[in-house]
């Protein structure tokens, strides 16, 4: 049988099931009831109109606003805060000092870690994660199974889709779109307006400018970075420590291998292959299915025509389009 502590100050209107536990130093507002076999810690604040399911635990000084549902067999860590309106499924955790803002949305079985703080709005989907000191601003929506590492940001009204990833560290930019089952690596960094379609990657120390866009399971690289509308389309990719300029396409199959730079407004065409350390000047392009070596130099509007080759270390001139380019 459950036990409500002497010093428990209950309102009138609250309804507490028999077997429901109040501990010492509990205040329970008006019109919020307590279902069979839930728990409420020691020096909580629980407030109007709340429903706390059977089988639920609010850990110690637990505090809610109004109008919270917490479903069956969910819990709440020590110090836990939940806004007015927030609902919480069934069998979810809120973490140590947790903080949600009002009127979240938190799905069955996901998890909040300790000390995160979630905005106003946040919606977290069935089987989604959220580690350790994350932020999740408001707006912000992580789908099912999503997960979000320890220390990382989904900025206001960014998407993380189903079984998508953010990586420990990493900050995701006001208005992204991470589509299902993209990742951004730990520590990367995604600009305002950024969008990865289902699949893509950016990696590891990554950073992207804003409105970024990478298409169907393209990748931007290891401690690379992409400005601003840089656009890698379907199944482009790079190696580690790219840099592509504001404006610069990366056109579908494309790969620039370790090092590549493409300045703004250059562009490397369809299923074409660029050489570590080669430079492409603003306005240059490569056309489709080049083959481009290492430490190439494409001056300003220098072109690689379609199916064309540059060999190591050669120099495409300013304004030149050529088909085979060789050192000097």
């Amino acid at each position: 049988m459950g036990a409500v502590h002497p010093s428990a100050r209950i309102a009138r209107g609250v309804t507490v099931a028999p077997t429901a536990t109040v501990e010492a130093d509990v205040e329970i507002r008006a019109g919020t009831s307590l279902g069979e076999h839930a728990v409420v810690g020691r020096g909580s604040r629980i407030g109007k109109n709340n429903t706390i399911g059977p089988y639920a635990q609010l850990g110690l000084r637990t505090h809610t606003g109004s109008d919270v549902s917490v479903g069956p067999r969910s819990a709440t860590g020590t110090d836990a805060t939940l806004g007015p309106g927030t609902r919480i499924a069934g069998k979810c955790a809120v973490g140590l000092a947790a903080i949600l803002g009002p009127n979240c949305r938190i799905g069955p079985l996901a998890s909040i870690g300790p000390h995160t703080r979630a905005g106003s709005d946040v919606l977290v989907s069935a089987g989604a994660s959220v580690g350790a000191y994350a932020t999740l601003a408001d707006g912000a929506h992580l789908g099912v199974r999503s997960a979000v590492d320890d220390h990382a940001v989904v900025g206001p009204r960014s998407t993380v889709g189903d079984a998508a990833t953010v990586g420990h560290g990493t900050q995701v930019g006001a208005d992204c779109r991470l589509d299902p089952e993209t990742a951004a690596g730990d520590g990367a960094r995604l600009g305002r307006g950024t969008m990865l379609e289902r699949g893509a990657r950016v990696e590891e120390g990554a950073a992207t400018g804003e409105s970024v866009m990478l298409g169907l399971k393209a990748q931007l690289g290891r401690a690379s970075t992409a400005g601003r509308n840089a656009v890698l389309r379907a199944g482009a990719r790079t190696g580690s420590g790219a840099t592509l300029g504001a404006r610069a396409l990366v056109q579908e199959d494309a790969v620039l291998e370790d090092g590549v730079r493409m300045a703004d407004d250059s562009s490397v065409g369809r299923r074409s292959r660029v050489g570590a350390r080669t430079r492409v000047d603003a306005h240059g392009r490569i056309g489709d299915d080049a083959a481009v070596g290492t430490e190439v130099e494409i001056a300003p509007r220098g072109w690689v025509l379609d199916g064309g080759r540059a060999h190591d270390r050669a120099t495409v001139r300013r304004g030149d389009r050529v088909h085979t380019a060789t050192a000097a």
